[in-house]
């Protein structure tokens, strides 16, 4: 009998255990559900909030107009002869039983002219981190060395600071990340200040799905980063930068075969227009011995692999949408590549991938890695506020510019030319792009009409 009660005793406790566990993680998993919609409830109230506030205005905006609208049409002399605001952003005319009044189409409400100051404000904003970012692989440039020493704006020569090489790409990517991860969180914190809450309900929540696609997605990036860094070192920013974005072709199909969304007609020849001027751009790269005396095959495969492991990072990102706010997951990004790339260097290498610094050369680049590591956050910064002013695909049009601005800053800053044949890859790149980035705007609105 003892020992039936014995067993008996330790089934029950089991049980238990297993019982208390099971409700330990469905009170984890309905802690996170809830979380989830007070933020909803939160976004939604705000969203009421700024729609009854807009509305507000417009209706006072109108009665002033029905009670003097000679006035409210003296206020805005320049809107209706030369208004450089998009025409869906203006008011459509207002049907009122009273005496026929002047046209008020042409007379812009204090809402609808804040949207589009807003939306202007947001696309200078993307173009300002559009420039960073052509600044930042410039800089990188110069900090990998060539042949021969660049001259930077014509007035002194710059030797650079490591040889290009995938080892030494690490330790680059390595002092950057030192930088961003010292600033990263306080600039997390002005953008969202819930980012820490969010970050601690992640790690409580124990759900490995998300952990994983995190993670994946940062791997991605991480790899990326390293070998964007080895294709600027040894071939033109530019270029390399052209080939990177190849990416969007993967992108495309990758969202075809995970999440059945077919591409359009004009996604078709996007992509068909990407890989000629990836052809186009590629090319003379290996016809002329790349400035600076890099390896061309090196430098052409490295941007190809980084724009494809790139695409790895975006369809990941795509998976988690929804469930982590975009601040906090970027914030983990930048902190699992900062392990990725500490254990990488920690790791013994092979002599050809193994960094190979002279110790003289150490201060230079410490000083380079500030330099990268504060542009990173400039460019974040800009961007962030680019997409709440003039939204995602507005700033991803602005963003497209990235290869002809690099190559730019490449010929004004370090004198670096490209050939005929180059740019003009360059250029199909950049429309083609622009054309499958303008063509997920349009979509909703037609499918919407």
């Amino acid at each position: 009998a003892s020992q039936l009660l014995a067993a008996l005793d330790e089934r029950i406790d089991r049980s238990f255990q297993m019982l208390e566990q099971d409700l330990t993680s469905y009170e984890s998993e309905l802690s996170v559900r809830l979380n989830n919609m007070k933020t909803l409830e939160l976004q939604g109230e705000e969203l009421l909030q700024n729609l009854v506030n807009r509305i507000r205005e417009e209706l006072e905006e109108e009665e002033e107009y029905l009670d003097n609208p000679f006035d409210a049409q003296d206020s805005y002399p320049e809107e209706s002869t030369n208004s450089v605001r998009p025409q869906l952003l203006q008011p459509t005319p207002v049907e009122t039983p009273r005496e026929p009044l002047p046209e008020p189409s042409s007379v812009p409400s204090p809402a609808t002219a804040k949207a589009a100051s807003q939306v202007q404000t947001g696309l200078v904003l993307a173009l300002s981190s559009a420039v960073v970012l052509s600044l930042f692989n410039v800089c990188l440039r110069i900090l990998i060395k060539g042949k021969n020493p660049r001259m930077v704006f014509g007035l002194f020569e710059f030797p650079g600071v490591v040889t290009p090489g995938f080892g030494n790409s690490l330790l680059i990517l390595l002092m950057r990340l030192i930088v961003v991860m010292a600033l990263m969180p306080i600039l997390a914190t002005f953008l969202y200040p819930s980012v820490w809450k969010d970050i601690r309900r992640l790690f409580e929540s124990g759900d490995r799905a998300l952990w994983g696609k995190v993670l994946g997605s940062a791997f991605f990036l991480f790899l990326s980063q390293v070998l964007i860094y080895l294709a600027i070192g040894n071939i033109p920013a530019g270029i390399a930068i052209t080939i990177f974005f190849i990416y969007p072709i993967v992108t495309v199909l990758g969202s075809w075969i995970l999440f059945g969304s077919r591409p359009s007609t004009v996604g078709f020849l996007a992509m068909l227009g990407i890989t000629a001027g990836l052809i186009l751009a590629g090319s003379p790269s290996f016809a002329v011995q790349a400035p600076g005396g890099g390896n061309v095959g090196v430098g052409v495969t490295a941007a190809l692999a980084s724009g494809i492991t790139f695409a790895g990072y975006v369809l990941l990102t795509q998976m988690a949408a929804g469930k982590l706010h975009p601040i906090p997951f970027s914030l983990v990004n930048f902190a699992a590549i900062f392990v990725f790339s500490s254990l990488s260097l920690w790791v013994p290498l092979s002599d050809n991938f193994a960094p190979k610094i002279d110790q003289n050369v150490w201060p230079g680049l410490i000083v380079g890695g500030v330099v990268l590591g504060v542009l990173t956050l400039f460019s974040y910064l800009l961007n962030n506020f680019a997409i709440r002013f003039a939204g995602a695909a507005l700033a991803s049009v602005i963003g497209t510019l990235g290869p002809a601005m690099t190559a730019l800053f490449g010929f004004i800053i370090i004198n670096e030319k490209l050939q005929p044949v180059a740019i003009l890859g360059m250029a199909v790149v950049t429309l083609s792009v622009a054309a499958m980035s303008v063509e997920r705007i349009v979509a909703p609105q037609k499918k919407a009409s």
